[in-house]
């Protein structure tokens, strides 16, 4: 018996030296997988770092593109009333220059002359002064015209005797 239970001890013995071997791998994988799961764990707050980071600059990114786009409804509206504006100061212009043209052709003599005189210096300066600050306002890259008064101004200073 004592054989046999040398023999016992013995497999005991090497099953507790296996399970020991296993405990001592198992420990060491387990060892392995906790720094792999430190190592995803720093990457994960890395990654979501990023994500708060891209999602606050996507954020600004829509703010920025309505108030973008807030503005470009703002200057249509400016633009459209300004053409408004200016058709309105246009027909205006029109029905004056109907009427000087009528007071030009009048019958009454003292009427005609006043409407054919010359205009004076500083109605022209003052002409000219509003035609420049127009064109200096424009929004355009080029201006309309050259010389914008220049035609007005020939106009006015020459006598039109008809």
């Amino acid at each position: 018996m004592s054989k046999l239970h040398f023999i016992v001890i013995a497999c005991i013995a090497a099953a507790f030296v296996f399970m020991g071997l296993q405990l001592i791998g198992a420990a060491k994988h387990t060892k392995a997988l906790m720094m792999q799961v430190n190592q995803l764990s720093a990457q994960l707050a890395v990654t979501q770092a990023d994500a708060a980071s891209l999602e606050s600059a996507l954020t600004q990114s829509a703010n920025d593109k309505q108030k973008l786009l807030d503005e470009r409804i703002s200057i249509e509206r400016i633009r459209e009333k300004s053409a408004a504006e200016q058709e309105r100061l246009r027909n205006e212009l029109a029905s004056v220059n109907f009427k000087v043209q009528q007071l030009r052709v009048s019958t009454n003599e003292h009427v005609k002359d006043w409407a054919n005189t010359v205009v004076p210096g500083d109605a022209i300066r003052l002409l000219k002064y509003a035609a420049a600050s127009d064109n200096a306002h424009s929004n355009s890259n080029k201006a309309r015209l050259s010389n914008p008064t220049s035609r007005t101004t020939s106009q006015l200073l020459t006598n039109n005797h008809f």
